[in-house]
């Protein structure tokens, strides 16, 4: 894998199992909610899931890919659908922090995305469409909420995406994951 990303989270770019693999030029970072034109990460669930999917001094499930980011949730935790949006045009054709250029060769090979919402919802899929149009794999999170069963996959998990949840050492479902 050469080009992974992760989609609306924060990531403290300086950590030390990621910043050897941050693609770190003009197209590596988009922040629509607070304009930042560095990474950082102000709540730690990005620059965790980052660490697990291509963590070195073996963190990562694919250390050797380079990754880039767009931070769409606050520090709370919480997105507006805007913001969202806007992270996936980033990741469709990265543009630089000010906005004044756009490099599409630069786009990731994967969208590693640990957020979900309802089930159902299917307000992202256009975006969704125009990631596989363009050869780019999207990864989402199952969701958190405990509820474990048939139909209980948040979306856009339940898409047209590889959709991935938590389990335990015995490879039993975690009592957090959908």
């Amino acid at each position: 894998v050469t080009g992974v990303q992760t989609c609306a989270l924060p990531i403290m770019y300086t950590h030390e199992i990621l910043r050897n693999n941050y693609a770190n030029d003009s197209f590596s970072w988009f922040d629509p909610v607070n304009r930042r034109n560095v990474p950082y990460d102000d709540n730690g669930h990005g620059t965790h899931c980052t660490g697990t999917a291509v963590g070195a001094n073996g963190y990562g499930v694919a250390p050797g890919a380079k990754w880039i980011s767009c931070k769409a949730f606050n520090y709370e935790g919480s997105a507006l659908q805007r913001d969202l949006l806007d992270c996936f045009q980033f990741m469709l054709c990265p543009t630089s922090p000010s906005g004044s250029s756009k490099n599409c060769g630069k786009a990731p090979h994967v969208v590693n995305n640990s957020w979900s919402r309802g089930g159902g919802y299917t307000g992202f899929n256009s975006a969704i469409n125009q990631w596989h149009n363009s050869d780019i794999v999207p990864v989402f999170a199952n969701g958190n909420d405990g509820r474990q069963g048939c139909e209980t996959v948040g979306s856009p998990a339940d898409q047209n995406v590889i959709a991935v949840g938590a389990t335990m050492r015995n490879d039993a479902l975690t009592d957090f994951s959908s």
